[in-house]
């Protein structure tokens, strides 16, 4: 692999690149599953606990923002009889993904649920890795059940933080595991119910492109926002 800062065309292309994919998602279309079976969708919530929006080394304000619109869409899928499985980082102080990330969600006032969705009572849980795929339970989930059964075409909603890492490595895992499996599945973004976090060295728009662009190619459906 040739990589070089001092070419330019190379930088033209990055930047070519980055608007074309802006122009892309800004098209995007919005997934009506009004009419869908309950049977037949389910919603994922991706890490939206104190830790990561409100206080923490990794809180995000950016992250934050996506609270209400992520709450009222989680009511209305409740109310809809529709599965939900939320995640949320725990961690100990020892835990290896600490060696790559700064301390974080090793207290309740971290890996708690923000207020908006712990008020709704969803099932959650604790994660000790960027992946939920592989938290401890996921297997004796109702989702994952139905995973396994794999009998009718499934809709898997995915929301939450951080597009680029956590959401990004659950929907690929998810995408793997249907293909693996011949499980029929529709894997669904949708960008008004993610977010990534900005910091030095991490930008906050080139990651969020970036890594829609890498769920795309790989199979996973992206939208505007999904109707219920």
């Amino acid at each position: 692999m040739k990589l070089s800062l001092e070419d330019q065309q190379l930088k033209q292309k990055a930047g070519q690149y980055a608007i074309e994919l802006l122009h892309q998602f800004q098209k995007l279309p919005e997934i009506d599953l009004r009419a869908a079976k309950k049977e037949c969708v389910a919603v994922f919530s991706i890490d939206m606990n104190l830790g990561f929006t409100r206080q923490g080394s990794l809180s995000s304000p950016l992250v934050e923002q996506i609270i209400p619109a992520t709450a009222a869409f989680l009511q209305k899928a409740k109310e809809k009889g529709i599965l939900i499985q939320c995640f949320s980082d725990r961690h100990q102080l020892d835990s290896s993904e600490l060696v790559n990330y700064p301390v974080h969600c090793v207290t309740p006032e971290e890996y708690r649920l923000v207020p908006e969705l712990e008020a709704l009572e969803l099932p959650t849980l604790y994660k000790n890795s960027t992946n939920g795929f592989w938290a401890e339970g996921f297997e004796q989930t109702p989702v994952y059940k139905r995973l396994q059964a794999g009998q009718r075409e499934q809709c898997f909603i995915l929301t939450g933080c951080c597009t680029d890492i956590c959401v990004f490595h659950f929907a690929v895992s998810l995408k793997t595991y249907c293909n693996q499996h011949n499980v029929p599945s529709r894997i669904i973004v949708p960008l008004d119910l993610v977010e990534t976090y900005e910091a030095p060295g991490h930008d906050q728009e080139l990651c969020n492109l970036f890594s829609l662009a890498f769920m795309a190619a790989n199979g996973i459906t992206l939208c505007k926002k999904v109707l219920l």
